[in-house]
């Protein structure tokens, strides 16, 4: 199951991009159709960068680091559990340890 879902993931991912370009590509298509600029048609993705803020549009829907604020304060009151997160600890605690231990073990003998 595992090996069949890191296949899968990197697929999707393609697809997904894929989708996404292709309607900008529709988009400007339609564009060049028309002749003239439009404010009707807007870009599937737009990136805009005033000064240190940076701003995204998908779909003509506004989003920004608010919503990613917000949810991180969501998840921190849920105190929701991140799998990753702690076996990544946990590899660097034993890391760790085994490097203290080489290093003392080395020095043991100086």
């Amino acid at each position: 199951m595992g090996k069949w879902m890191l296949k899968l993931l990197p697929i999707v991912l393609i697809f997904f991009f894929g989708v996404v370009l292709g309607m900008q590509k529709a988009n400007d298509g339609m564009r060049e159709m028309q002749g003239y600029s439009s404010t009707t048609l807007h870009e599937p993705v737009k990136w805009e960068v005033e000064e240190d803020e940076v701003s995204a549009t998908f779909m003509g829907n506004q989003v920004g680091s608010y919503d990613i604020t917000e949810k991180k304060e969501q998840l921190a009151e849920m105190e929701a559990f991140n799998a990753f997160s702690s076996m990544g600890q946990t590899l660097a605690n034993w890391v760790e340890a085994a490097t203290k231990s080489t290093i003392d073990f080395i020095g043991s003998f100086f």
